[in-house]
């Protein structure tokens, strides 16, 4: 019996499996060279298996508009967009249907400063974009359009952060 690996070439079965042994092999002498040296450093190596750390988190979404008309340079939200969380990352969807820029308004007590997103170039009519932008407590955030146009899909969601 053989496996095909191509039209021109065929291997038996039997070599492939050897083949694979003989690395499996390999790779345990490689592991124990890798302890032996760091025994060598005078670093012991770990005595149980490492586990990862799974930290579950659940977006929330935070803003929501489609098919929708805006006006050029006003604030397409009706209220300010918060977390209740001391820093996150609200993730941005975007497609409207008119070239145009669009930028964050984001207000700290009374003051506030605009961001421009897509490195301040316009957005390419009915192009979807997504942009991640980081919060922390205590901002409130909107986003506005450079021009007048419609909305084809605005979605904005709240993505937890684990530190």
């Amino acid at each position: 019996m053989s496996i095909v690996l191509n039209e021109k070439i065929e291997m038996p079965k039997k070599s492939i499996f050897d083949l694979l042994s003989r690395i499996d092999d390999l790779l345990e002498i490689l592991i124990k060279i890798e302890e032996k040296q760091l025994q060598l450093m005078g670093i012991k190596p770990p005595t149980e298996e490492v586990k990862p750390i799974i930290v579950e988190t659940k977006s929330i979404l935070k803003g929501y508009a489609f098919n929708s008309p805006i006006n050029a340079n006003t604030n397409i939200f009706n209220i300010d967009l918060e977390t209740a969380q001391e820093n996150c990352v609200f993730r941005i969807y975007a497609c409207l249907d008119t070239a145009g820029l669009l930028k964050i308004k984001r207000t700290r007590n009374t003051d506030y400063v605009f961001e421009n997103l897509n490195e301040g170039n316009n957005l390419v009519a009915n192009g979807a974009y997504i942009f991640d932008i980081l919060v922390i407590k205590g901002d409130k955030i909107n986003l506005q359009y450079s021009v007048n146009a419609k909305i084809n899909t605005l979605i904005v969601i709240e993505i937890p952060t684990a530190c």
